[in-house]
C-alpha cells in the first residue's frame, strides 16, 4: 500500500503543477496582446485584424482554462483516493489492535 500512496502523492503533485502551468499559459494568451508595425515586438498575433486576434486568444484562453480545471479535478480525485487508502490502513490497524486485546482476555477482578 505504501507504493500506491507514494504514486498517488506524485500524481497529485504532477497534476497541480500541470494545472498551474496551463493556467499561466491561458492568462498569458488572454492578457498579453501586442500588435505593432514591427514583427519582432508582436505577441499573440495570428492574423491582421485585432478583433480576429482577440477571438483567437479568447478561444485559447478557454481551452487552457479547461485543461487547468481538469488537472485540478484529477489531482483532487487522487487526493480523495489517497485519503481513502490512509483511512483504510488505519482502520485495519485499529481492528488488529482490538482483536489482539480481545485475545488477551479480561484482567482478573
Amino acid at each position: 500500500m505504501n507504493n500506491i500512496k507514494n504514486l498517488c502523492t506524485w500524481v497529485i503533485v504532477f497534476f497541480i503543477i500541470l494545472g498551474v502551468i496551463f493556467g499561466c499559459i491561458g492568462f498569458n494568451k488572454k492578457n498579453v496582446y501586442v500588435n505593432s508595425e514591427y514583427d519582432v515586438i508582436n505577441k499573440n498575433v495570428y492574423v491582421g485584424g485585432d478583433a480576429y486576434n482577440f477571438i483567437i486568444n479568447g478561444t485559447y484562453f478557454v481551452g487552457y482554462s479547461v485543461l487547468c480545471g481538469a488537472s485540478f479535478v484529477i489531482s483532487a480525485l487522487f487526493g480523495v483516493l489517497r485519503c481513502y487508502i490512509v483511512y483504510d490502513e488505519s482502520k485495519e490497524s485499529i481492528i488488529a489492535a482490538v482483536k489482539q486485546n480481545d485475545n488477551e482476555g479480561l484482567p482478573p477482578l
